[in-house]
């Protein structure tokens, strides 16, 4: 069987995945290993569904740096981003879904700042709506 949960890219609804930029293609060989690592971080929520936002901070405490210490190395840094995204189904209407990104970027990039900080922002924003609440509802 398949691991629950993998960085996925290139099939339908996803991003294009890795450049094949000089940078990215000399890095791979190392990082191929820790790109696997979180096929074993599923946090389950009551609905079976993977909690992204749990993941996201267990991967940004120990494997976020790790992986970023091999990736400085070729010039990349990555960042993991959770947030809700809309599914359509038509004209029957849709639902939001969890979804956990792994951002690569050049360090060489002028806007990587900016553009960091953005996805962390929005990131932050939709972990803030999906948190379930903590004082019970009185009658």
């Amino acid at each position: 069987a398949s691991p629950p949960y993998t960085f996925r890219y290139g099939e339908c609804c996803l991003p294009t995945g890795p450049s094949s930029s000089a940078e990215w293609q000399k890095a791979l060989p190392e990082i191929k290993p820790l790109l696997a690592e979180p096929n074993n971080e599923v946090e389950e929520k009551c609905c079976g569904k993977a909690d992204v936002y749990k993941i996201k901070t267990k991967l940004d405490a120990g494997w976020t740096p790790r992986l970023n210490a091999a990736l400085a190395k070729y010039g990349l840094t990555a960042q993991t981003s959770a947030f809700l995204r809309y599914i359509s189904h038509g004209q029957y209407g849709g639902h939001m879904e969890p979804v956990l990104h792994l951002l690569v970027y050049s360090t060489n990039d002028p806007n990587i700042g900016a553009e960091m900080e953005r996805i962390k922002k929005e990131s932050e924003e939709t972990f803030s709506m999906s948190a379930p609440k903590t004082q019970a509802m009185s009658s």
